[in-house]
């Protein structure tokens, strides 16, 4: 693998503390990867919960045809699923409140870290 990808990719804030603060990154990055494989159709979802006064929680996991692939629920301490949960049960997800269009999620510093993902692929396909 490239040292230059990797130092690329490991220096995304958003994946420096994984899972804390980085569902978002991460199921952006996992629907890339998917797709890459043949499987399309994955949303990402995102949405808030409270948390406390004006500080609400935010979350982000993948949904294709009523499955939830979450791969960082980890991190709140009520998540009932574990580290990489597959699931069906939309209840704990359901209490993130929609923030975003479903599968609308690209943001603009969302460049950022799918080109460091499309290096890191790219890289290992030459190695």
């Amino acid at each position: 693998m490239c040292h230059s990808h990797f130092q690329r990719a490991s220096s995304l804030v958003g994946l420096q503390d994984f899972p804390t603060g980085a569902c978002l990154d991460s199921s952006l990055l996992l629907t890339e990867y998917l797709k890459d494989h043949g499987l399309r159709g994955w949303k990402c979802l995102a949405g808030e919960r409270p948390y406390k006064p004006a500080l609400p929680e935010s979350h982000a996991w993948l949904e294709r045809d009523g499955l939830i692939v979450d791969i960082t629920s980890d991190q709140f301490e009520d998540s009932p699923g574990p580290a990489v949960w597959v699931t069906r049960d939309r209840t704990w997800h359901a209490q993130f409140r929609d923030r975003y269009a479903p599968g609308l999620l690209l943001r603009p510093e969302d460049d950022e870290r799918l080109d460091a993902y499309t290096g890191l692929r790219d890289a290992d396909r030459l190695a």
